[in-house]
């Protein structure tokens, strides 16, 4: 096995562990009665449901959201990112560096838009005592929802990739 491989492996292993923690951080942390996090919510979120979750946070809850979570959070997207452009790259050896180059976008796009994300949200929990301007939640629940179209994107290149591996090797 290669130094290349071994580190995508490493990077893989990584990202599912780091997943799984956060998931369960959110899920036993961070649902509150009106839903779970709003990093979640594929589809996004308007104003309204964004107050309603930010004012059923405890305080406790915030401080883990703002604090744990959110660090784990922000080393999650390097570590997804950075194993599927592993895969990405050894998957697309023997093609075009246009090709090669152009499905890196996907994991570069997720790691952008989850950092964005995180941000905006951890912005929203840190001014929910004040209030919150309607188009800060719109940025942030655009992020999301780019967040979990570039995670999609990334997981549909994978087949067309794997599919012409085999081709080009033979």
């Amino acid at each position: 096995m290669t130094t290349f491989a071994r580190i995508t492996l490493l990077l893989s292993g990584l990202a599912i562990v780091l997943f799984a923690v956060v998931a369960v951080i959110a899920e036993t942390q961070l649902r509150t009665e009106v839903g779970g996090l709003l990093d979640g919510r594929f589809l996004g979120y308007n104003a309204e449901e964004a107050q309603a979750y930010l004012i059923s946070l405890t305080g406790t809850q915030a401080e883990v959201y703002t604090g744990v979570f959110r660090t784990l959070d922000t080393v999650l997207p390097f570590l997804v990112g950075f194993a599927f452009a592993s895969v990405f790259w050894s998957l697309s050896a023997g093609r075009s560096m246009a090709v090669r180059l152009g499905v890196l976008l996907a994991p570069l796009i997720y790691i952008w838009a989850d950092l964005t994300e995180n941000a905006a949200v951890a912005a929203l929990i840190a001014g929910r005592a004040a209030g919150f301007d309607p188009s800060d939640v719109l940025a942030a629940s655009n992020a999301t929802v780019t967040k979990w179209v570039a995670l999609g994107t990334c997981l549909l290149l994978l087949v067309p990739l794997w599919q012409g591996r085999r081709k080009v090797r033979t």
